[in-house]
């Protein structure tokens, strides 16, 4: 299923950016550059941006092209997204509140056979091949055949509901804003729930005519639930004790629950009951009721600033911000079916400490000059520290079965969640822009980074870009046209920006890690390390336009870019023969991205009893692979059973990576495969091992299908156009 609570968003602006390192655009919440991703390490999904309460968003902005993420820097490369946290205004304390319910449930489900169709379709598939009938009907505690549906067993509505309040008010020299949320859902799969709390305080202050300061802090709970594997978390998709794949697998002619009252068990599998046939499948009812995962976050996101304005003209500003994301994770799985049979029973408890400061210092000079010249001028500096910290215990095999926590009886102590990390990213940055008439616009910015995570010579980039603007509208040869065209103004920029979302904290580091061989301590070679590891970079073209139609009833805007990615960090193999690790980072790959987006808007109605806001948005993206590791032609990525995708030279990133079937084979009702060399393969699973593969057009013996040697690629994932038509009434 595609509906756990608080799975994180795939997340793409302006298409795929990187093969190795993150493609999530940054994300910045009142200035601070805030964590990202799933958190958890249970089977409970923990996308930390829920933390934030969707109530509190004063305002979201997508920054896309150079000219407006290259002051960004080297996290700029995937696009950046502001989001603004609402603030006081002066006047008068207003109280606001606002809620909603709702319910969800599973839609398109397949309509699963009944008992009886099922038994008759295994049981002919049986015949056909010469063997007897396997599966068979059984009654109930009340005589009654069984007949299990169990999309209802791992499936429900879920019931959700969210309650959202405010007070916010001020006068001449001080406003404020305090909010606090509760939210509470039900997913559609039973026993996953996500619970939220919040509260919000943000403050401005004016102490004098050039002295302000101000404060944004807020606090979040969360807890995320969930009872067993979903089958939608990555690496989850294919496990036998995923629930979205119970629903689909298991037997409709076989209950949860013996006549007795206790639970359908056949070792780490259900019952067979009337069928003779074992079922490989784990009982989805007993997993639901007995494991439980949970994932605990505490967050504090905020900052201090004090604002300096010596003369009008200039505005001296210092920020100090903070997240501090605390996660506590738990899980239990039960020792008589499921993940913990192997072992006897596993639990266990971890806690990872993400901290994040910053502080930053900005000077800005704005001024007209002869009514017609305007120049804006920014200069600052940034440093920022990322520390994790992680521990925990994993205990296996129950003495007792009364016991579900990680402080119970267990025989075997494990440790879980250890980790530690720390980065540093120091700044220097600047901005400036100037206009004619408000008519003629021309900036630049620069900015240059410098990263722990790179190698010592290697770790400070340089990051820059250009843009320039001409609104005609308020030329006077376009005066003939204002009866249609209210607004028109064509933009370009150029720029250059960073990426170093998903890198390793150490990454251009050799490493030996302990061990031990015969009892006695050992040292091993871990990680081979590269002193010239440096950036991913983006070389980024925007040219477009804006406009407006009668009087703005209609706006828009058109957009061109082209996106050159250079130095893609990707683990290239080393020969076994030199002793060391197998692979080593580096810098050696390139792509791009290039298309056009353009949006619609527009406001049909508008009067003082109602309106009617209606956006359409449309965008293309062309996304190729040009170059990767010297020698390697493709890139191929795996899961825990499979290998579903490739990546291939001048094609785009992430081919589906597949066995070309063919469908059925009307004389046999064999499954036909073709191999690499193109020839059709059936295969007869009632065979021999050595005879179930066979040439289709002689009916010889034929070399397996191998999915490494026949897979081939076969489609492209990307989306060519994406789209959508919003209407606000």
């Amino acid at each position: 299923p595609n509906g756990v609570l608080n799975n994180p968003p795939v997340f793409r602006i302006r298409g795929t950016n990187s093969l190795t390192l993150s493609s999530y655009p940054l994300i910045v919440i009142d200035g601070i550059v805030t964590f990202t991703g799933d958190v958890s390490q249970t089977l409970a999904a923990s996308n930390v941006l829920s933390n934030i309460n969707p109530a509190d968003i004063e305002s979201m902005d997508i920054l896309k092209d150079a000219a407006a993420t290259a002051i960004y820097g080297s996290r700029a490369a995937n696009g950046v997204v502001v989001i603004t946290t609402k603030k006081g205004k002066r006047g008068r304390a207003r109280v606001a509140y606002d809620g909603w319910a709702g319910w969800t449930k599973p839609t398109r489900m397949w309509d699963m056979l009944n008992a009886t169709d099922y038994m008759t379709i295994k049981n002919e598939g049986l015949t056909n091949i010469g063997a007897s009938p396997r599966y068979f009907p059984f009654n109930d505690a009340d005589g009654k055949p069984i007949d299990t549906d169990w999309a209802d067993v791992v499936y429900r509505t879920g019931f959700s509901h969210s309650h959202n309040g405010s007070v916010a008010g001020g006068n001449e020299a001080t406003t404020y804003f305090f909010s606090f949320g509760y939210t509470a859902q039900e997913g559609i799969l039973r026993r996953n729930d996500f619970n939220r709390k919040t509260i919000r305080f943000n403050a401005d202050h004016k102490v004098n005519n050039w002295l302000t300061t101000g404060v944004t802090m807020s606090y979040a709970n969360e807890l995320n639930n969930a009872s067993q594997n979903s089958g939608s978390l990555p690496g989850a998709a294919f496990a036998s004790a995923g629930a979205g794949r119970l629903a689909l697998s298991l037997p409709p002619n076989v209950s949860p629950f013996n006549n007795d009252g206790g639970y359908n068990l056949n070792g780490n599998a259900i019952g067979r009951m009337g069928n003779t046939e074992n079922i490989t499948f784990n009982n989805a009812k007993q997993i639901l009721d007995f494991n439980y995962a949970a994932t605990e976050n505490q967050r504090v996101i905020g900052n201090v600033f004090a604002q300096i304005r010596p003369i009008a003209s200039v505005t001296y500003r210092m920020v100090y911000g903070v997240d501090y994301l605390f996660s506590d994770n738990k899980n239990f799985y039960n020792k008589w079916q499921g993940d913990g049979f192997a072992n006897g029973g596993t639990a266990f408890s971890t806690f990872g400490k993400n901290k994040r400061n910053t502080f930053t210092n900005t000077l800005q000079f704005d001024e007209t000059f002869f009514s017609d010249h305007s120049i804006n001028a920014l200069a600052g500096i940034e440093q920022q520290r990322s520390v994790y910290e992680g521990f925990g215990l994993s205990r296996q095999t129950l003495t007792d079965d009364f016991f579900n926590v990680i402080q119970g009886g267990f025989n075997t102590p494990l440790t879980a969640g250890l980790g530690l990390g720390e980065n540093y990213l120091a700044s220097y940055f600047g901005r400036l822009s100037y206009d004619y008439k408000k008519k003629y616009y021309v900036a630049g910015s620069f900015r240059r980074d410098g990263y722990s995570a790179f190698a010592p010579g290697f770790n400070y980039g340089n990051f820059y870009s250009f843009s320039g603007a001409w609104d005609v509208a308020k030329e006077g040869f376009f005066a003939g046209a204002t009866k249609v065209f209210s607004s028109l103004k064509l933009r370009a920029s150029y720029g250059k920006v960073g990426n170093i979302g998903g890198i390793g904290d150490f990454e251009s580091y050799s490493f030996f890690s302990p061990g031990q061989y015969n009892g006695g301590a050992t040292l091993g070679f871990s990680q081979a390390g590269n002193n010239r590891l440096t950036w991913e970079t983006s070389k980024k073209l925007d040219v477009g336009f804006t406009f407006g139609l009668f009087n703005d009833l209609i706006t828009g805007e058109f957009t061109y870019y082209n996106n050159d990615i250079d130095d893609l960090l990707l683990s290239v193999p080393n020969s076994l023969s030199t002793g060391l690790p197998n692979r080593i980072f580096q810098n050696v790959g390139t792509m791009f991205n290039k298309g056009t987006e353009i949006t619609l808007n527009s406001t049909p109605i508008k009067n003082k009893d109602f309106q009617w806001t209606t956006s359409f948005n449309l965008a293309y993206n062309k996304n190729r692979v040009t170059s990767l590791v010297p020698g390697v032609d493709f890139i191929t990525t795996a899961t825990s059973l499979e290998t579903p995708s490739i990546t291939t030279l001048n094609k785009p990133v992430g081919y589906l990576y597949v066995v070309e079937s063919r469908g059925v084979d009307a004389a046999t009702g064999r499954r036909v495969f073709v191999n690499a060399a193109g020839r059709e393969i059936l295969y007869d699973h009632s065979a021999a091992v050595a005879n179930r593969w066979t040439y289709r057009d002689n009916g010889q013996v034929a070399p397996a299908i191998n999915p490494g040697l026949d897979q081939k690629a076969y489609k492209n994932t990307n989306p060519k156009f994406v789209g959508g038509f919003d209407n606000t009434f």
